[in-house]
């Protein structure tokens, strides 16, 4: 399956899962930074039909200004902005744009800031108003010790709690960064020593544990609060938001982006992607092409049904002969490519082929013709796979 170019492929790419799987705001760019895509909560929260939305380019009164240049970094990027509903009326949001692999869009999570930023605004207040809030905020709130000892977790709320199972004595006293994956833990520490320096809240994503070990990723964002504004950092006041079920999103788009619906292999761009990075580094390989013979026969006389199992068996055989570094990609439609790394000669590369040709021997009433060529110093990406089509071709003639 091709990557998406027009509004029509991206809708069908990201199909039920964007439309649905999120209670925050998505929003899906094209590489023109047109809207391809949008969910219904995203709608709800700006009061428009979808037909209002999908097609325009921001900046619209309803999106203050076009996607940050995220596709260029390959890096997310989040940003709190200020949205306008149809009415007129404006709500804060915090914004998270993440490119697609391949340059061929952008996802933009929307979530509705309006409770955290009254909270503030009431923590702001008496303390009465101030204990309560903090206790019956949806978001989960934590206040950290400040610069004396930081990053001890003094008081959490109710929601807090429930994020990681612990009850309030068992959180009390414990650094923050005991709760979060030993992966993550410097990652905390970091955003700990940036919130005590800037006067502005430091943001970072990490993954949070469970008292049962299960792992949850969450947006930590951490501000710290100095005494009439001066002196020392006494204490942070920390939000968490639970964003899992966003990045299983965007790790699902990814993938669909990355690879061949039928097939589950890789598909042609991401694919060259791989023969690329192997060229400009310089790491022996060999690129194999593959073609199916008779495959339009297979269409002609049995079906198309018929024609797909044979796509995916064709495939299955290939992946159990491939090693965990070599890549295997669909790249057409009966055509098929493997870079298999750290291979350096002629004996090598012909090991390869007769592998992979046995693999698919083992396939009944399956037959296919496959070239091969060694990425070399001063061969691009585009000769060696010119070669190993040169030399695939040359052995299905010679069938």
């Amino acid at each position: 399956m091709p990557l998406p170019t027009t509004p029509a492929a991206f809708a069908a790419l990201s199909g039920a899962d964007l439309v649905a799987a999120l209670p925050d705001g998505a929003v899906l760019f094209g590489p023109d930074r047109v809207v391809v895509d949008v969910n219904p909560a995203f709608l709800g929260m700006i009061g428009l039909p979808r037909e209002a939305v999908v097609g325009l380019s921001p900046p619209h009164r309803w999106w203050p200004a076009p996607p940050a240049p995220v596709a260029a970094t390959g890096q997310r990027a989040e940003r709190p902005v200020t949205l306008t509903r149809a009415d007129g009326s404006t709500f804060p949001a915090l914004m998270t744009e993440a490119p697609l692999p391949g340059g061929v869009g952008v996802l933009c999570l929307v979530r509705d800031n309006s409770d955290r930023v009254a909270m503030e605004h009431t923590l702001r207040g008496t303390p009465t108003g101030l204990a309560n809030a903090f206790e019956s905020a949806p978001t989960a709130m934590i206040i950290l010790t400040g610069e004396e000892r930081p990053g001890v977790l003094a008081r959490s709320n109710h929601a807090f709690r429930a994020l990681t199972d612990h009850a309030e004595d068992e959180l009390a006293g414990q650094p923050l960064g005991s709760f979060a994956h030993p992966e993550d833990r410097a990652i905390v520490e970091a955003t700990i020593a940036g919130a005590i320096a800037m006067e502005e809240p430091v943001r970072e994503t990490l993954r949070l544990r469970r008292r049962d070990g299960a792992t949850r990723w969450v947006q930590l964002s951490v501000r710290g609060v100095r005494v009439d504004g001066l002196g020392l950092v006494e204490y942070l006041l920390a939000h968490l938001e639970d964003v899992t079920d966003q990045r299983a999103l965007e790790a699902d788009l990814a993938r669909q982006a990355a690879t061949d619906a039928m097939t589950g292999l890789l598909n042609g761009r991401s694919f060259e992607a791989r023969l690329d990075d192997a060229v400009e580094h310089g790491l022996p390989a060999v690129v194999l092409a593959i073609d199916l013979d008779s495959f339009k026969a297979v269409n002609d006389e049995h079906g198309h049904q018929a024609g797909d199992q044979v796509l995916r068996t064709v495939a299955a055989r290939l992946q159990a002969a491939a090693r965990a570094s070599d890549a295997v990609a669909r790249v057409g439609g009966d055509e098929f490519a493997m870079l298999c790394l750290g291979v350096t000669d002629e004996e090598s590369c012909d090991r390869v082929v007769q592998r992979v040709q046995m693999a698919l021997a083992e396939a009944p009433a399956i037959a296919a013709s496959v070239g091969a060529a060694l990425v070399r110093p001063g061969r691009t990406a585009a000769d060696v796979l010119q070669r190993a089509d040169k030399a695939m071709y040359a052995r299905k003639r010679g069938r």
